[in-house]
């Protein structure tokens, strides 16, 4: 960081163009380090613009999954998300467990069947099968999305994903938390 971030003296409140200058600066890193931000600016982080600051650091969260993951290799090559579903799947199939998916699109991940195998596939006794459901209300959705999140949390996992994220299939919150899975030792 050739630049230094502006800090307040003790008891003063930030002038609002030096904290516009570290929220440029933040962009500025972001863009050096491969971050997407076309459209997003120190202002826009200033002005706590919702979208745009979750829009950083969902790109932020990704990347440092994604970083966990590249230090490991697949068939002899560095990571890429093809080989985080193609783990999924092959490691929920070796445990014997029928449950597939196409891609983190797939719409019956809303029932977190398919991440309780994986989860089981990992470590047998990380889910209890008393407590899933078959997964086809919401309520029931959601009951097996919090069991998933708090089994990975209870194996170590770094998880970012909440319940919704799952019932609602968002690839790449699910692309996380599978890449989090990847990781465990």
């Amino acid at each position: 960081w050739g630049e230094r971030v502006n800090v307040p003296k003790p008891g003063q409140k930030m002038h609002k163009l030096k904290a516009i200058e570290n929220s440029n600066l933040a962009c500025a890193i972001g863009k050096e380090l491969g971050m997407s931000l076309v459209g997003i600016s120190g202002p826009d982080i200033f002005d706590g613009s919702v979208k745009l600051t979750l829009a950083i650091v969902w790109q932020l969260m990704r990347m440092h999954v994604l970083s966990l993951i590249s230090s490991l290799s697949y068939g002899g090559r560095s990571v890429d998300e093809s080989d985080v579903l193609n783990w999924a799947v092959s490691k929920v199939r070796a445990s014997g467990k029928a449950a597939s998916i196409a891609s983190f699109q797939d719409k019956s991940l809303s029932s977190s069947l398919f991440l309780l195998d994986l989860l089981a596939s990992i470590n047998p006794r990380a889910v209890d099968y008393g407590l899933v459901t078959a997964g086809i209300t919401y309520e029931e959705k959601k009951a097996n999305a919090t069991l998933v999140i708090n089994a990975a949390r209870r194996l170590g996992a770094e998880v970012f994903t909440v319940f919704e994220d799952i019932v609602e299939v968002s690839a790449k919150a699910i692309l996380l938390f599978v890449g989090a899975l990847m990781c465990l030792k």
